[in-house]
């Protein structure tokens, strides 16, 4: 999972899910439905004001409650990261974004 601050109220998901990787289009489409699934069951979880682009990794297929266990995991990490960066790399205030919202 990568992820950017953005200047919105909320955040947004992008979904890369790799031929090589997973296999062919209907486990790419399958493994693309349950991250999707998996984000809106745990939206309440998550950072607001951060676009994040989860990555499919090798292995098989995983069920929607491992995703549903990581993802707030992973996106509090991401979050974290992002806000360690921003420590460290003063921006003009003309360019300062805003934090992201850790519940």
């Amino acid at each position: 999972m990568h992820g950017l601050l953005n200047c919105s109220g909320f955040s947004r998901f992008g979904y890369s899910i790799g031929k090589r990787l997973v296999g062919n289009n209907c486990r790419r489409n399958r493994v693309r439905r349950l991250l999707r699934e998996a984000v809106r069951l745990t939206r309440q979880q998550l950072p607001i004001g951060i676009d994040f682009v989860l990555t499919s990794r090798r292995g098989g297929i995983p069920s929607l409650t491992e995703l549903m266990e990581t993802l707030p995991k992973l996106a509090k990490q991401v979050a974290g990261r992002l806000e360690a960066r921003a420590k460290r790399v003063a921006l003009p205030k003309h360019e300062a974004l805003p934090k992201p919202d850790l519940k």
